[in-house]
Order: C-alpha cells, then structure tokens, then sequence
C-alpha cells in the first residue's frame, strides 16, 4: 500500500509522523511526506522518504493575510491532487499542522480515505 503523511513543521507533528513513516516501511508500504519548509528541515528525520513541499497558508495578518492564506491553501490542495495522481495513496495521514490541510482537502476531494492523528 502506498501512503501520504502531511505534517506541520515542528516537532510535536513530524516526530510521530517520523515514527509511522519508519513502521510503514519496515513493513514494505509505501510513503510520501508533504511538509512545509520548517519541517523539511529536521536532520535525520524521513531521509529515505520522498518529502514534498507544498504551499499551505498561515492564518492572519488581518483580511489581506486571510486572502493570502485562502489562495496558499488552494494552491496546495491543488499540487497534492496532482501529486496524488501519480503516487495513488491508499490514505492520507495528517499529524497537524498548516501543511497538513491543503493535503487533506485534497484526499477528500478524491475519496482517498484519511485518517487524523493526535499526538496530544
């Protein structure tokens, strides 16, 4: 099986996705992180895991903040249906984080099942 994670960059979010990608591939399933630029930062974190990075929006900064925000989610649900297409996820996990809703949206969109994870 093939699998998305899609984490927020910081710890609380990309150490458990760390954590699942590692079992998943002990296991022989296939995985794809979509992060921002935060979390494609971690040292030693998903070395041998594809990682993509895609536009996901942050919230405020008043009206123009939430408009930019709205087109940055839009974009990015946008690459991951495309990204999608060619990797054919069987789920999509998402740990948190802005980066992890444009993914989300996206799977939904598609009817590819999703799963929620709260490390909390």
């Amino acid at each position: 099986m093939n699998f998305v994670l899609a984490a927020g960059g910081t710890g609380g979010h990309m150490i458990p996705a760390h954590a699942l990608a590692a079992e998943l591939k002990a296991r022989g399933h296939g995985v794809l992180l979509i992060t921002d630029e935060r979390g494609s930062r971690f040292p030693g974190l998903f070395e041998d895991v594809p990682v993509h990075i895609l536009p996901a929006g942050r919230l405020g900064g008043g009206p123009i903040g939430m408009l930019r925000a709205l087109g940055a989610v839009v974009k990015g649900r946008g690459e991951a249906k495309r990204l999608y297409r060619e990797h054919t996820p069987d789920a999509v996990v998402g740990f948190g984080g802005y980066p992890a809703f444009p993914s989300l949206l996206a799977a939904s969109s598609m009817n590819i099942p999703t799963v929620l994870h709260e490390q909390n």
